[in-house]
């Protein structure tokens, strides 16, 4: 592990530890369902830091395990809920294939050959591929745990900024249909706090702050257009949440949505300009 992951991660310890004070606080002396499912939230958030972080020290075939995991898990709960029933054995071994590919070297299999090969399982299917699959390994194909720990960070606290400044400040829904949780003021305030954020981070990426905090811009913002993608095909089939994995968050698939496009994105800026 790199000095600067070391220094992200006690970052994040000492962050999680406050914020555990806090929940654990509030919830003495103000107990109420929106505290409790903030602390659900807290307790995953420890144990997927801590899964994390493991996955970093096991180096790259570690990290490339760790995603294949997470892909999997989240195409299982992608299809859980198809109205054409379980797609079969095949349709998951496209997992393995796809982060095999990525392990060995060869990306432009990984990301290109094998989702165009999706489309013998039909529309449907070949989103949840797309999404749950060949999405996700972008991050792995990054290569770097610097690059990957950069976007996963400034992604995911995109998706939990919107969520305090939409409980704080939320107004007005970007989509009362779709997704009446997500307000304009969260998007705004999760947007640019965490662009912010990005932007003091720009040590970890190849790009100057100003460059940072560009990028950091176009990635959570694809990362709320994936949320709302994914949050459309739930409305669709009249669910809640994708799962049950994750306390407080419903999912795996819940967790990473935001990561589905937002990752192919940073991996194509990062071949363009850097």
């Amino acid at each position: 592990m790199s000095p600067e992951v070391l220094v992200i991660f006690e970052g994040l310890f000492v962050v999680l530890v406050l914020a555990s004070l806090a929940g654990w606080w509030l919830g003495r002396r103000r107990p109420s369902l929106a505290i409790e499912n903030l602390n659900a939230r807290i307790y995953s958030w420890w144990a997927m830091i801590l899964v994390g972080g493991f996955a970093i020290l096991l180096g790259q075939y570690g990290l490339v395990l760790f995603f294949a995991l997470l892909s999997w898990f989240a195409l299982r709960e992608f299809s859980a809920s198809d109205p054409l029933g379980s797609p079969g054995g095949w349709y998951f071994a496209v997992v393995p294939a796809q982060y095999l590919a990525i392990a060995c070297g060869w990306q432009w299999v990984a990301l290109l050959l094998i989702p165009l090969a999706g489309f013998a399982f039909g529309k449907q299917r070949w989103l949840g591929l797309l999404l749950c699959v060949c999405g996700l390994s972008f991050i792995p194909a990054l290569g770097q745990a610097e690059w990957m720990l950069y976007l996963v960070l400034v992604v995911q606290a995109s998706d939990v900024l919107q969520y305090l400044w939409g409980q704080m400040i939320g107004r007005h829904p970007v989509s009362a249909r779709i997704s009446p949780s997500k307000t304009i003021e969260g998007l705004v305030g999760g947007v640019v706090s965490a662009s912010a954020l990005g932007m003091w981070l720009h040590h970890l990426t190849p790009f100057g702050s100003m460059g940072s905090l560009l990028v950091a811009l176009l990635i959570t913002s694809a990362g709320f257009c994936s949320g709302l993608l994914l949050s459309a095909i739930k409305r669709k089939r009249e669910i809640k949440d994708w799962g049950t994995a994750i306390a407080g968050h419903g999912g795996v698939l819940d967790r990473v949505d935001s990561l589905c496009l937002s990752a192919p994105l940073f991996y194509w800026i990062l071949k363009a300009f850097a």
